[in-house]
């Protein structure tokens, strides 16, 4: 197939050898031909000269009785045996020319398909019968085309449904612009010359061509946009094609199977190359809108003259002068509205002078805008263009001159009113003539106000006989005289100057707002302390150790270093809770550091004595003990030794040496606030113990020194250590993601009897449930209400654009889910195939299961589900039954949320890194 030397040709020129062709067929275009052949030298330019508006030209390709394209032999591309040929261009020339090239004679000719009759001459009528259907619409026009036909593939029996209005254009572009609106296309027919065209894309043969071939895979983006893409419910997935090039003839409208997709072709070429007819197709998804509305620009702001037909309230019908004839039982209705908008207005007549106006190129919505004198010239009142008129046909009428305003009605005597520039306002009335208001009416002048009456003037307050008449003599009656007069009394002036003031004190500042006590921050402080009394006392024991102090001794330095800095973190920690403010950890630790420091040496010199249990020898170890610390504390905090200070806490030593034999029973009688306050502090170290814990370990693994130089040294750049690890650790904890901490009770979904008596579908509830469960929980908070808020906008702008059914869904998940889609019908070919059923019927069944299917949201979107997040296939109808029932749960589950968020106080920074914890079920009823 598609050999050159197999191309055979009926023209009325005599040919040679094809030295070239080409043979175009797309949509909404005229199949076009071009070829170049030899012609003998006797020939020469004669074709050209003599060539016709009427010579047809059909080329075959012919092939033998096998299908094979005939030899090479030389033969006479003239001659056409059409039983072993078939035809690949019928049609009518358009140009032919001829050349010499080197001695030799070329003729190159170009041709078009019989469609290029109807885009030869632009014509202008209306079709104004509403209820004329498609296909009698396009005969109605074909009959200027004797001979001819065409092949209707959409819209047969279907109602135009509106007046429709070829002006300034073509048959051929006029029929485009009527397949637009049903959204197709007209493709010519290449093949017979006598059917012009197919109304709509045809549905041809059914191929099947070979996964291996050569293709070129493509997507229409601008197309898609054009044709309002996801607005209305396109996809971007129906606008991909594919293009091969192939030997093989196939014609348009005809469906091919390539690639395990259904396809057409919607468009091919095809050239010469070497001896080869080289065809190129293009291979279209059927579900594309590949032809938008099309439009005539030219109407946009034309008007049409006609005659009223008739008129019914604000609407006229009309005889435009386009049109041969209108019949007026199917003229349509249009609606009547003049330039003068709502002053003057006034209904045509019928047998006058309209014109309808179109305000756009969609030619939907034109409007008869008013009258169309053909009499101005001939007119008295008209013949003046600085006059203007307006009149009706009962005889009323304003007339407008450069100096004047004239109204007046239509009786026999009429009612006038004149503004007249050079003499002022004039009124008549053939009878009464009342001024009434009710408020007051006010004549005003700068010069007199005339009133002139025949017999009487008079002037009477309204229920009452009070007034004045003026007849012959002037009288005035009144019921009351009042008497009116003035006074004037004047005064010794005084001084009214404003005074200085004083400026007012500005209003007291508002209280401070006192801060709450901030426990947790107090139980972390007490704990770094503490951390820092341990850290102290294992550095002197181990120089104790180091040193060879004896067992007791060491003993002695560890239970001072301990219980002194125990009890100097605890009284800071009584402290704050008393003036009711937390003081920073680095007070904490250094307090504690110190007083370990302190207890540990106090405890070398005093801790071997302080085994005598009188009391007396308490009190003297008490007393030595608190003089020997205070000695030591003030030297360490670089200040002078004062004596009285040394006494006073060598007295408060020896006091209380014997008072320690009692302090559990103290602790227990200590105050509730006391109590509470310890309560409050030990209920956060548990957690805040674990960090230091792992910060204490942390720190072991760096290196260690156990030499404490003066000023506390090394005690100090423990503490620091300690202090940055310990908040490390902290932060490190607070970014763990981690699920709510509070399950999310759901009401169970309701398994109607149809799913629950059936085992199967059953599970399939309890599966898709636990889908919509796990994908919950799969989102942080955060995600979750972005997703809530999302769907609620979108829901608010589909209601609120009037969209019918508004859902609230995105349409950017539309391409996601017909990808599954595809893949999962794709699978479940190949599943049916591998069960031994062939490629139809495994289709077959595999279209059917598709239908009972649904491209399944892991949650919804009304759930707080992503768009984009299409996680599987499952049952259609349990999945419809699921979305419904998210209706009346979808908002109190948000509720709950934000009541979480709200409890546990928070923050935005909490909600990226917490997860949904919601639980779901399902049972019948």
């Amino acid at each position: 197939m598609g050999a050159v030397h197999g191309i055979r040709i009926k023209s009325p020129y005599t040919l040679m050898r094809l030295e070239d062709i080409k043979i175009e067929n797309r949509p909404n275009e005229h199949g076009y031909l071009y070829l170049k052949a030899l012609v003998d030298d006797s020939i020469n330019f004669k074709h050209a000269v003599n060539a016709s508006t009427d010579d047809k030209i059909c080329v075959y390709e012919e092939t033998d009785e096998d299908g094979a394209i005939g030899n090479s032999a030389i033969v006479d591309i003239n001659v056409v045996d059409e039983s072993k040929s078939k035809i690949i261009f019928n049609g009518i020339v358009q140009n032919v020319s001829a050349s010499n090239e080197n001695g030799i004679y070329y003729i190159e000719i170009q041709g078009a398909t019989s469609s290029f009759e109807l885009d030869v001459k632009e014509k202008s009528r209306s079709f104004q019968n509403e209820e004329m259907t498609y296909d009698e619409l396009i005969e109605e026009i074909l009959t200027d085309y004797s001979g001819f036909s065409f092949t209707q593939c959409i819209g047969n029996g279907q109602a135009i449904g509106k007046p429709l209005f070829q002006y300034k254009e073509s048959d051929w572009n006029f029929l485009k612009r009527i397949a637009s609106e049903l959204k197709s296309e007209l493709y010519c027919d290449i093949i017979n010359a006598g059917n012009m065209f197919y109304f709509g894309r045809p549905n041809g043969i059914s191929y099947e061509i070979e996964d291996i071939t050569s293709y070129r895979a493509c997507k229409n983006l601008k197309r898609f946009h054009e044709a309002s893409g996801y607005e209305d419910g396109y996809n971007d997935i129906d606008y991909f094609y594919y293009e091969i090039e192939t030997r093989n003839k196939y014609n348009v409208g005809d469906n091919i199977y390539f690639k395990q997709k259904d396809l057409y072709v919607n468009q091919y070429s095809a050239y010469a190359l070497k001896d080869e007819v080289i065809y190129k197709y293009r291979l279209c998804r059927k579900n594309g809108i590949w032809q938008t509305k099309l439009y005539n620009s030219v109407i946009a702001g034309a008007s049409i003259d006609g005659k009223v037909l008739a008129v019914e309230g604000e609407k006229v019908k009309l005889h435009l002068n386009i049109d041969e004839s209108q019949n007026a039982d199917e003229a349509s209705w249009f609606p009547y509205a003049p330039p003068t908008g709502n002053m003057m207005y006034s209904m045509p007549v019928v047998g006058t002078s309209a014109r309808l106006y179109f305000p756009n190129e969609e030619s939907e919505d034109p409007i008869v805008t008013g009258c169309v004198r053909s009499n101005g010239s001939s007119c008295a009142k008209t013949s003046d263009t600085k006059n203007r008129y307006f009149g009706t046909e009962h005889g009323s009428e304003i007339e407008m001159t450069p100096g004047a305003v004239n109204i007046k009605g239509g009786s026999k005597e009429p009612l006038s009113i004149s503004f007249d520039d050079s003499i002022g306002v004039t009124l008549k009335s053939p009878k009464n003539l009342n001024l009434s208001a009710s408020d007051d009416i006010i004549i005003k002048t700068p010069a007199n106000v005339k009133v002139k009456a025949q017999s009487q003037i008079g002037v009477v307050k309204s229920g009452t006989e009070n007034g004045l008449s003026v007849e012959t003599d002037m009288h005035f009656k009144g019921s009351n005289v009042i008497k009116d007069g003035s006074d004037r009394e004047t005064y010794a002036p005084f001084d009214d100057e404003p005074k200085a003031g004083t400026k007012p004190e500005p209003p007291p500042p508002p209280p401070e707002e006192k801060k709450p006590f901030d426990w947790g921050k107090l139980a972390t402080n007490v704990l770094a302390g503490l951390a820092v009394v341990a850290l102290v006392t294992v550095a002197v024991v181990a120089v104790a150790v180091t040193c060879g102090a004896a067992a007791p001794v060491v003993g002695a330095i560890a239970a001072g270093a301990a219980i002194a800095g125990t009890a100097a973190v605890a009284s800071q920690a009584a402290s704050d809770i008393s003036r009711g403010e937390v003081s920073d950890m680095s007070t904490y630790m250094s307090v504690g550091a110190r007083e370990a420091f302190i207890g540990a040496v106090s405890g070398a010199i005093f801790g071997p004595f302080g085994a005598g249990e009188a009391l007396a020898g308490k009190m003297v170890l008490g007393g030595l003990t608190n003089g020997f610390e205070s000695v030591l504390r003030q030297t360490l905090e670089g200040k002078g030794i004062d004596f009285k200070t040394v006494l006073f806490d060598m007295g408060v030593g020896a006091a209380t040496g014997g008072l320690f034999h009692g302090a559990g029973k103290l602790f227990e009688k200590a105050s509730p606030f006391v109590k509470n306050a310890f309560n409050k502090v030990s209920s956060e170290l548990s957690e805040n113990a674990r960090i230091a814990k792992i910060a204490l370990n942390n720190m072991q693994k760096g290196p260690r020194s156990v030499v404490l130089g003066s000023n506390l040294g090394n005690v100090d750049e423990a503490i620091g250590r300690f202090t940055k690890e310990f908040k490390n650790v902290k932060n490190e904890i607070k970014l763990e993601p981690k699920p709510m901490n509070k399950v999310i009770e759901v009401p169970e979904f309701n398994v109607k009897p149809k799913f629950n008596n059936d085992p199967n579908l059953k599970a399939e509830y309890t599966r898709q449930v636990k889908g919509q469960e796990e994908g919950l929980n799969k989102l942080s908070i955060k995600e979750y209400l972005d997703n809530r808020e999302a769907y609620a906008n979108r829901l608010n702008e589909q209601k609120l654009s009037g969209k019918k059914n508004p859902s609230g869904r995105d349409t950017k998940g539309n391409a996601q889910q017909q990808l599954v889609r595809d893949d999962a019908l794709n699978r479940k070919i190949k599943e049916y195939k591998d069960q031994g059923l062939t490629r139809k019927e495994a289709k077959e069944k595999a279209d059917e299961w598709i239908k009972t299917q649904a491209a399944l949201h892991d949650p919804d979107q009304i759930a707080g589900g992503n768009p984009l997040n299409v996680t599987g296939m499952g049952d259609k109808r349990i999945n419809s039954s699921i979305g419904s029932q998210w209706k009346s749960r979808a908002n109190d589950v948000e509720k709950q949320v934000r009541k979480y968020i709200k409890d546990n106080n928070l923050s935005e920074k909490d909600l990226e890194k917490i997860y949904l914890n919601i639980k779901l079920s399902c049972g019948g009823k």
